[in-house]
């Protein structure tokens, strides 16, 4: 079938997207791509060649393709070539400078999509945000990143989506939209059909996923603990197609719940043989005015197939237009599965040269931490490590200790001999009395001892004499009954200068029997000997709302013995931290 019809010729702008003039290109095509971006190339006479930099915007047979900036331009003697990048590229030419996470705590996708066109600067057009989803969004992490592929990157995660932008004034928009699903365009034989082509290809089938983030070897980021343990994920075709498995990395996330939710995308797109359709078409509206004979990106476009009769609703992802000077309605269609986003490829395409490449991953880092004091059951030794912020994975943190007996430096000091002087005066001794008691314990009376010799001799003297008694015995118990009262007392009490001497040595108590084990306010339900290697304490540590255990803080571990001791102790932690430090550079 003939394809006829006229295009409107390609527009050269100025700064403020005023017209400097039209181009008359001797030939051009365009390539338009929903993930993008979309290329042009023309060919000139020599004397209207564009410079680099310049604006050019392009018309297809119905309505504006867009604004198209020219990269690359190479002068033949008889034509000028042109290379051009759709508008969008601009955002390419800005960075995002050093280590920038944005989303989770809260932010929606429209506010990360704002931040990220914020950081526009310089001269020429600027990209405003349209519509973009009001959910939550997931927590990206960029470095040195190019706005372009950080938007695009964000936009990969909202599944169902497709941008769409508007360039026919200042500031240029772009939105983030949801797919129609609903076809909106037909081409079927004997109307705009020319050729199609359908290719069912299962080399990127995948039915078992497993998702990878950040790090390297052992401390690389997996899904497991927001996957119910599982490292991987599992799609619904697997009965049909069989079990299918691949490795998917994204080293540029660093959360796991982003990391599965992005893993959740990509396999969605992967678990079914894609279905790809190459359609050359006429696209008629210009002719009909009809709607359904209009190819837009991102529709569904009713495909019905020759011979067979049979119909498939696919979508848009690629319209080629390769000869718009000689046959501007003639368009290649590429049609893809209609359930897969057009998104889908967009972030790895873009991201695999880049992040991968210039972003470091991080190193494993073991150290530890030594402590030992004397302690009793009533003041633990406390040991005290500190997690650092930017610690990816916490991959163990192992508790050595030993408990000997507490144990001072020294004995008692030699005392040296001294006196001391107390007196008492007045006061008095009465009532002294003895007796003898039988065997009931009553007084008794003794007359005279037997078995005694009694000498009587006066000497001489008057009214004197003595008596003269030989050692005896008496065999009876006898008490003596003593009555005192003090008066009155006073003393004084004088130690002389003196020296002492030290006694040197080490003196030990008893050792400790067993020890209990706090971490971070936790008991250890074992009791421990004295002494004890490994204790894995890292599920014990203290987490965050997140229940992950917690960066930039400190950890404490109480060691009680049952007696008094001296402690020995060291906390060797291991984790993996990332190159990235989001701190002020010295």
């Amino acid at each position: 079938m003939a394809v006829t019809g006229e295009i409107r010729l390609p527009e050269l702008l100025d700064g403020e997207m005023g017209v400097r003039g039209r181009l008359h290109p001797t030939a051009l095509s365009l390539e338009e791509r929903l993930a993008p971006l979309s290329s042009a190339r023309m060919e000139l006479l020599p004397e209207e060649g564009p410079e680099p930099g310049q604006l050019v915007r392009l018309y297809p047979p119905e309505d504006s393709a867009g604004i198209y900036r020219v990269t690359r331009t190479r002068r033949r003697p008889d034509r000028v070539e042109v290379s051009l990048e759709h508008g969008l590229a601009l955002l390419g030419d800005r960075v995002l400078p050093g280590y920038t996470e944005l989303g989770g705590g809260g932010m929606t996708v429209e506010q990360v999509l704002q931040r990220l066109l914020a950081e526009q600067t310089g001269d020429g057009p600027r990209w405003q945000l349209g519509e973009a989803p009001q959910e939550a969004a997931l927590a990206w992490s960029f470095e040195n990143e190019n706005l372009l592929t950080a938007l695009l990157t964000v936009g990969a995660a909202c599944a169902g989506t497709m941008w769409r932008l508007d360039q026919s004034g200042l500031p240029w928009r772009i939105s983030l939209v949801p797919c129609p699903e609903e076809p909106e365009c037909r081409v079927r034989p004997g109307r705009s059909l020319q050729e199609a082509a359908v290719t069912l290809d299962r080399s990127s089938l995948v039915t078992r996923l497993w998702p990878l983030g950040y790090g390297e070897g052992e401390d690389q980021l997996h899904i497991g603990s927001v996957n119910d343990g599982k490292r991987y994920l599992d799609a619904d075709t697997a009965d049909t197609w069989g079990l299918v498995e691949a490795v998917w990395t994204d080293s540029s996330i660093t959360d796991a719940a982003t990391l599965k939710a992005e893993a959740q995308r990509v396999l969605e797109s992967r678990c079914r043989p894609q279905v790809s359709v190459t359609v050359t078409a006429a696209e008629l509206s210009s002719l009909t005015g009809a709607p359904a004979d209009h190819f837009t990106l991102g529709s569904v476009c009713r495909l019905t197939l020759p011979g067979s009769g049979g119909v498939l609703d696919e979508r848009i992802i690629a319209i080629s237009r390769p000869d718009m000077k000689n046959q501007p309605l003639k368009a290649v269609l590429t049609l893809a599965n209609a359930g897969t986003t057009v998104l889908d490829r967009i972030a790895g395409l873009s991201r695999d040269s880049s992040v991968i490449r210039r972003c470091s991953q991080g190193a494993a880092q073991e150290y530890a931490v030594h402590h030992s004091e004397n302690c009793d059951a009533a003041h633990p030794a406390v040991v005290e490590f500190y997690i650092d912020r930017d610690a990816i994975h916490v991959n163990r943190v192992l508790l050595n200790f030993t408990a000997k007996a507490y144990r001072v430096y020294e004995t008692f000091q030699e005392s040296g001999s001294c006196s001391a002087k107390y007196t008492v005066s007045g006061g008095t001794v009465s009532g002294f009395t003895s007796g003898s008691l039988d065997e009931e314990g009553n007084p008794l009376t003794v007359t005279e001892a037997s078995g005694l010799t009694k000498t009587d001799s006066a000497n001489g003297l008057t009214g004197s004499h003595s008596h003269t008694l030989t050692e005896h015995n008496h065999g009876m118990e006898h008490v003596h009954s003593l009555s005192l009262t003090v008066g009155s007392a006073s003393g004084t009490v004088t130690v002389p200068d003196h020296r002492h001497t030290m006694a040197w040595g080490i003196t030990e108590a008893a050792a400790p029997g067993k020890i209990l084990v706090h971490v971070d306010g936790t008991q250890v339900t074992e009791e421990y000997g004295p002494r004890h290697s490994e204790l894995d304490i890292t599920a014990l540590l203290e987490r965050d709302e997140e229940g992950k255990i917690k960066r930039g803080a400190w950890h404490r571990v109480w060691l009680t013995p049952d007696t008094l001791a001296y402690v020995t102790a060291d906390i060797h932690v291991r984790s993996f931290i990332r190159s990235r430090n989001v701190g002020t550079e010295t």
